[in-house]
């Protein structure tokens, strides 16, 4: 394979330590690849919107998205790229300063791991050895050079907890709902680390009730009821003699009492405090549209909306926004499908490739969004189709049999848009009524994340990545917090074709990330005492 050239942009103005990322890459792989550096950085308050359109023309295949500057906008940008079909594929790497608490820098990486950037390193010295590693083995896997790190196998595998920081979608006096990566089991007990008051929840422990795929709000495969215990379960421990069985059913009758006399009205009397002036955004809207027409016509954030909003490009076969997300509006905005290129009379010989309109917010891809509506029986979706190409309402009705279509002539409007969320609400008011006593947490809500943790086995640990074994079918691409050895974050993703463990059930690769000088500290002489 001869050299190749690799696009990678910087985000951001810290030029000292872009140009330290510059040499690292041009001193590892300049043997292989050639690189060409553009720099993208504008002060102004919503500039991420000029961000995008540069990246969307460029389409580098690392950026390096630095949030010690224009924070929000960074964090607004990183989750429009990782969500974008046109982008998503993108290695981000994002940068930012160390923090001067442990809790901050838990706090500040959670919010953007939750943003959807997969990898986070924090700058440390200028040195950005595991800022270009993690960018490298994301859009290069299969030529990414390993450090010269120690590296601790282990046969048996060393024991550790894996924590998933789960988004609470809502709470009732009967059942808190979440929505999680973790494929739960119904009837299963499990133990959640929640943000709730101790004298409103005491126990952490939770029966799984139902388990559901789609209708998410967040970025989730999964949304799951639990049912609170309220206070821990007693636990029986084998048969026991009848002493043992008399103070089972002591305890059971004990707690019973308390469960009615005090825990359970704690809690039912908690979240009527806090659902005063609780409100859900039940409204879900998709706007398909290769620009991203919308972000030029708003001035504030679409998360700051009263109904929810996410972006897409285009659509994929079996796109999962449609099953996961379940909107109920989806603008869909067409796009001329380009003609093949004429023969060149001087290779009469060459093969023209067709153009493939579903690569193309067309016709045909509208056609299979509505196949991927129907499967789903998601039918009372209502599509408004812009630059309808002279076709009418009537008559994309009639050739996609879906009467649920509308058509404009004009390039997408939000105006147009906000007018069809209030009809869609005052057509369909049962979908959207109040429900009394339920608590929807704000995703800016301390009371909106808690920590799922499960056992896991380490079999190779270096300083930049591990490989670990879990019980449980854990996604790719997926970020995740460790506690042993040290504090860090990880990020599963795909095997390198090369790895012993690759294919094997219940192995997962991920990348370390987000470690601060005192946990680096830690982990390497962990790293150093058991090296075998």
């Amino acid at each position: 394979m001869g050299i190749m050239e690799r696009k990678v942009a910087y985000i951001g103005k810290d030029n000292r330590y872009f140009t330290s990322i510059k040499r690292e890459l041009d001193d590892l792989y300049g043997d292989q690849d050639t690189f060409k550096f553009f720099e993208i950085w504008e002060e102004a308050e919503g500039s991420y919107k000029n961000f995008l359109k540069k990246i969307l023309k460029e389409n580098p295949a690392i950026i390096f998205i630095d949030y010690t500057y224009n924070t929000e906008d960074m964090i607004r940008l990183g989750s429009i790229l990782r969500s974008l079909n046109d982008t998503k594929k993108i290695a981000l790497v994002g940068l930012l300063n160390p923090l001067e608490t442990a809790e901050k820098r838990k706090d500040f990486v959670t919010r953007i791991g939750q943003s959807g950037v997969l990898v986070n390193q924090i700058k440390m010295g200028g040195d950005p050895h595991d800022a270009v590693y993690d960018g490298y083995a994301l859009a290069f896997p299969s030529t990414v050079k390993e450090p010269g790190f120690v590296t601790v196998k282990s046969k048996d595998g060393i024991p550790s907890k894996l924590g998933e920081i789960v988004r609470i979608n809502s709470i009732s006096p009967e059942d808190i709902v979440i929505e999680t990566n973790i494929p739960f089991e119904v009837n299963e007990i499990i133990s959640l680390n929640t943000h709730i008051p101790e004298d409103a929840l005491e126990s952490k422990q939770f029966i799984v009730e139902a388990i559901q795929q789609g209708n998410n709000y967040y970025n989730s495969l999964y949304r799951v009821k639990l049912r609170p215990c309220y206070l821990d379960l007693v636990e029986e421990v084998g048969a026991g003699d009848q002493l043992e069985q008399a103070r089972v059913v002591d305890e059971k009758q004990k707690r019973e009492a308390a469960l009615k006399e005090s825990a359970i009205p704690a809690f039912i009397n908690w979240v009527r405090m806090a659902s005063v002036e609780s409100t859900s955004k039940d409204l879900k809207v998709l706007c398909v549209d290769r620009e991203v027409s919308i972000l030029d016509q708003v001035e504030q954030w679409i998360g700051e909306f009263d109904y929810c909003v996410r972006l897409q490009s285009c659509l994929e076969e079996e796109d999962p926004h449609i099953e996961l997300y379940r909107p109920h509006i989806i603008t869909f905005v067409m796009e001329e499908v380009p003609l093949p290129p004429e023969p060149d009379p001087a290779k009469p010989n060459e093969k023209i490739e067709p153009i493939d309109p579903l690569l193309y917010n067309s016709m045909e891809s509208l056609q299979r969004l509505v196949d991927q509506l129907s499967s789903l029986g998601a039918l009372q979706t209502v599509i408004v189709v812009f630059n309808a190409q002279g076709k009418s309402s009537q008559d994309l009705q009639t050739a996609f049999n879906y009467p649920k279509m509308v058509a404009h002539q004009e390039a997408f409007s939000y105006t147009t848009l906000l007018g069809l969320t209030d009809i869609y609400k005052s057509t369909n008011p049962n979908l959207f009524a109040a429900t009394p006593g339920r608590f929807f947490i704000a995703k800016d809500s301390e009371y909106s994340n808690a920590i799922f943790w499960e056992p896991i086995k380490i079999f190779v640990i270096n300083e930049v990545h591990i490989d670990f074994e879990c019980e449980r079918d854990l996604p790719l691409n997926a970020t995740y917090i460790l506690d042993q050895p040290t504090q860090m974050a990880v990020s599963t993703v795909a095997h390198k074709e090369s790895s012993p463990y690759n294919n094997q059930d219940g192995m997962f690769y991920s990348l370390i990330h987000s470690m601060e000088r005192e946990s680096r500290k830690t982990l390497r002489s962990h790293l150093i005492k058991n090296k075998t």
